[in-house]
């Protein structure tokens, strides 16, 4: 007869495997993943990259068929650039 005491303990994996949990994991059950979701997001479709790596540059997403709106994002775009360069070259 053993002594129930005197057991060492043992790792305890369930023998029941529930149908959302694939990997045990050093005592730990990992849950698989459940779902991946993708959207396709067609609001902006044209996009136009001004500029050089060296330079700066940027990218800007918009509808050409909406020309009006797409010039005033590339204004604020470089204006943006613009803001940023100044600030990094203040702050070297």
């Amino acid at each position: 007869m053993t002594d129930e005491t005197t057991k060492e303990p043992q790792d305890e994996v369930s023998a029941e495997k529930p149908e959302d949990i694939s990997v045990v994991e050093r005592n730990r059950v990992v849950p698989e993943p459940s779902e991946s979701i993708q959207r396709v997001i067609t609001e902006n479709p044209d996009s136009i990259e001004v500029g050089t790596p060296k330079t700066g540059k940027f990218k800007v997403y918009g509808n050409f068929d909406d020309l009006e709106a797409f010039k005033k994002k590339i204004d604020n775009a470089k204006i943006a650039l613009e803001y940023a360069q100044a600030d990094v070259a203040v702050n070297i």
